[in-house]
């Protein structure tokens, strides 16, 4: 299986997230959400998940995630005049998914990014040897590039398609790898070396 097949099928954590469910359905997360605004991107149960991690280390959210909690019946009341409550029984099932749904999306996550760095990159030519791609990220698209400047040197584009409940990171690294094998692909070239550019969220 090669690289980019191996990325493009890679379902994170369907069968946790599907436990996650079991404990609230998408439609209670709608409906006890309504028209709360935690900024774009952040999806309802992303607020409730992030909530849950909270109260289950000691933390408190804030006003309109106490009350989303309390909704689903996942944390105690709190005393008046304090965010500070406990995570109920329905509380600690639904933190024990989102515990397995993170190390699911972990593992996911090191298998991506050593599939990456296990792509072999050594060039079979003269040719290929004198080239290198940069992988980064541009905008809302992963990039590679050979040469000095998106402008002037040959590159290809992918953009950014962030999965429900996947970390940024993730997608940005996808779009990076899936843009490398459209530039070796079009350039007809079986191995292309490559380099991590400052740009790309895995460059140290």
């Amino acid at each position: 299986m090669t690289l980019s097949t191996r990325i493009a099928s890679a379902e994170v954590g369907s069968r946790e997230l599907d436990a996650l469910k079991a404990v609230i359905s998408d439609e209670e997360i709608l409906r006890v959400h309504g028209f709360a605004n935690f900024g774009p991107g952040i999806t309802p149960r992303q607020v409730v998940n992030d909530g849950v991690r909270k109260y289950a280390v000691g933390y408190q959210g804030g006003y309109t995630q106490l009350c989303i909690l309390l909704d689903h019946k996942l944390i105690t009341n709190p005393k008046p005049g304090s965010y500070r409550a406990n995570l109920t029984q329905k509380g600690k099932a639904y933190a024990r998914a989102v515990y397995q749904l993170d190390q699911a999306r972990l593992r996911s996550a090191e298998a991506i990014l050593k599939a990456v760095e296990s792509e072999e990159v050594t060039g079979q030519s003269s040719e290929n040897e004198t080239m290198r791609a940069e992988l980064g990220i541009d905008g809302n698209a992963g990039f590679a590039l050979i040469g000095d400047n998106i402008q002037e040197g040959e590159a290809e584009f992918v953009t950014v398609e962030k999965r429900k409940d996947e970390p940024l990171y993730l997608a940005e690294c996808r779009a990076a790898t899936q843009a490398y094998n459209k530039l070796k692909a079009r350039l007809g070239l079986e191995h292309l070396p490559y380099r991590i550019g400052p740009s790309h969220p895995r460059h140290v």
